[in-house]
């Protein structure tokens, strides 16, 4: 029997989803659904297996028990949204992409949601799934950590999540609080009625360990730098490729070269990985919406009375 997916909106990351599960899967039927009849939908509108919905409540399909349901739409009324999936279908598993929620009570109503849903809901913060940080996390558990990351133009307010992510995965806790912050600049994101900025962020956890975020145009290239008790990697990012260097006492003693996975190869192994019921490295929801209450503050004060409207935060 094929798996049923329920893919909301298909702008560039939807239909990047669509690509890895489709390509890679033919035991999958999918049910697409956009606001828009956009490119993407007239691309695979009439593909076997897969049918595109009019309406998000949509009576032909709201008896199916769905196997994964993917929420790939800005974060503007994803709350809402996601609200309207509660309430008229019922799922085994959920993929939502970051940035959560637009408002602040959003997280504070998430939270009250019942257990049994939180738990069938991850976010899409996909780093954890890759090879060289499972690997650091199997052989180095819950260390204290120096981790830096530092770049020009890496889109800081809808990315720094991503890193906010995988640190609290290394180091095994969420209990992070920002240290400082930095304005260097405010920019119109590349999509419309978003903002990004440039600047410094400094975060710290309860075990010492610290995460320092910069986005600057000094730099050439993007660098992440973690320095454990014993040793100190360095990885230089190069168009879909990062290279590792490992340093102890200022020696090199490895050098190695990661493919940076993208979306439209990364999905598949995940879903996959919940129908095989493997451990999935996705934070879940409420360790998510605790994660993303670090930043949206901050960001609400970056952003507050020039760019947002009705404490709307205009970041995605």
């Amino acid at each position: 029997m094929k798996k049923e997916i329920l893919i909301i909106g298909f702008g560039n990351i939807g239909y990047r989803h669509f690509q890895s599960l489709y390509n890679n899967n033919k035991k999958y039927k999918f049910f697409i659904y956009d606001k828009i009849l956009n490119d993407n939908i007239k691309k695979i509108q009439n593909l076997k297996n897969v049918k595109v919905l009019s309406n998000i409540v949509n009576k032909k399909i709201e008896k199916k028990i769905f196997d994964v349901v993917i929420i790939s739409t800005t974060s503007k009324g994803r709350y809402e949204l996601l609200k309207q999936i509660l309430d008229n279908y019922k799922f085994k598993n959920m993929i939502i992409e970051k940035f959560l929620f637009a408002k602040e009570k959003n997280y504070v109503e998430s939270l009250k949601l019942p257990n049994k849903i939180k738990d069938k809901i991850y976010v899409h913060c996909p780093r954890t799934e890759w090879k060289y940080f499972k690997d650091l996390k199997n052989k180095f558990i819950n260390q204290k950590i120096k981790m830096e990351y530092r770049g020009k133009n890496w889109r800081m307010a809808s990315n720094s999540i991503h890193f906010l992510d995988i640190f609290s995965f290394l180091i095994g806790s969420n209990e992070i609080k920002l240290k400082k912050i930095t304005v260097n600049d405010t920019i119109k994101s590349k999509r419309d009625k978003y903002m990004e900025f440039s600047g410094l962020l400094i975060f710290k956890a309860n075990n010492e360990s610290s995460l320092i975020l910069e986005d600057n145009k000094k730099f050439k290239y993007s660098v992440m730098k973690i320095k454990f008790s014993d040793f100190t990697d360095i990885c230089k990012f190069r168009s879909n490729e990062m290279i590792l260097k490992r340093y102890k006492s200022r020696k090199l003693i490895l050098e190695k070269r990661y493919k940076v996975p993208l979306t439209s190869h990364l999905t598949n192994k995940i879903v996959n990985k919940i129908f095989k019921r493997k451990i999935i490295n996705l934070s879940k929801l409420n360790k998510s919406i605790k994660l993303h209450m670090i930043l949206f503050p901050i960001l609400m004060k970056i952003f507050k009375n020039k760019y947002s409207i009705n404490n709307i935060l205009p970041v995605t």
